[in-house]
């Protein structure tokens, strides 16, 4: 039996130029890795393989988070300070309990810490414009937080429309037209004088 009688096989006759069937017969092993990479990235991009990555991510995510707030709960407890940075010696020890490298471990505790100081930090501003509405100036208020007044002055002007207005103060009004301001001139003169010179 020969090839061409094959049970289960088909034979098809291409008719091309002589140059297509010599390129074709030496690149072929190019144009079949090229299929392949193809294949690959079809597989890559489709729906049910972004839902695997994406349940994967959320997977990751969740873990770092949980390890953040394992990392912060014990960093409090053997006595480290707000910043991690200046109590790495913490941190080893107990990245060396959890198995895990102590910078994922310093990564994940900041992470994890960066909401609640936007929460504190939030409150903590709240506060002063409060205190600031009351009567208190900026050095009271600073030495309250232990901070120093330029800080205090910094919250407080990011929020203009929070603070107390002082009696009497013009600064930004407009001033009214005196005697001494200059006339003002028309632009025919301007372009006149233009044409002299």
């Amino acid at each position: 039996m020969s090839d061409r009688a094959r049970p289960g096989h088909i034979t098809l006759t291409l008719e091309m130029p002589i140059e297509v069937a010599e390129w074709l017969a030496s690149n072929g092993e190019q144009i079949g890795q090229m299929a392949r990479i193809a294949a690959t990235n079809a597989q890559h991009h489709s729906e049910a393989s972004k839902k695997k990555r994406e349940e994967r991510s959320q997977k990751n995510i969740a873990e770092f988070w949980a390890l953040g707030r394992l990392g912060y709960r014990l960093h409090r407890r053997a006595g480290g300070g707000k910043n991690i940075a200046t109590s790495r010696n913490i941190t080893r020890t107990i990245a060396a309990q959890l198995g895990v490298d102590w910078q994922t471990l310093e990564i994940a505790i900041t992470r994890f810490k960066a909401p609640l100081q936007r929460k504190l930090r939030q409150r903590r501003n709240r506060e002063f414009i409060r205190m600031y509405k009351a009567g208190a100036s900026n050095q009271d208020i600073a030495a309250r937080y232990d901070m120093h007044p330029n800080s205090v002055a910094v919250v407080l002007r990011e929020h203009p429309g929070k603070r107390k207005t002082l009696k009497g103060n013009k600064k930004g009004a407009r001033p009214e037209s005196s005697p001494v301001a200059s006339p003002v001139i028309s632009w025919d003169i301007v372009k006149q004088a233009g044409e002299r010179s």
